[in-house]
């Protein structure tokens, strides 16, 4: 009987821990915010300035190709591009 409690007051510690534990991830970024996306040099790019540019680029390609272009259809393009730049390159 005493081996029994011993093992079930270990396991109701060790859950304890795992939840105190886990509870920390999920706390880590509650309240923050994100406000950049990146850096170059000491200047920081602010999530504003990203997204207007991201938009601006792809209304440019879509005004370009004559047709709405989706943010994958971006995403796989500039793909390409980047493979076909690095073996040209490389």
């Amino acid at each position: 009987m005493a081996g029994k409690s011993i093992s079930k007051g270990a396991m109701w510690i060790l859950m304890g821990l795992l939840i105190i534990g886990l509870g920390g991830f999920g706390i880590t970024n509650m309240g923050g915010h994100v406000r950049s996306v990146g850096s170059v040099g000491e200047a920081d790019i602010d999530v504003t300035t990203y997204a207007r540019a991201l938009r601006n680029e792809i209304s440019a390609a879509s005004a370009e190709r004559g047709s709405t272009l989706s943010l994958a259809e971006a995403q796989a393009a500039e793909e390409r591009l980047e493979t076909l730049l690095r073996d040209r390159i490389g």
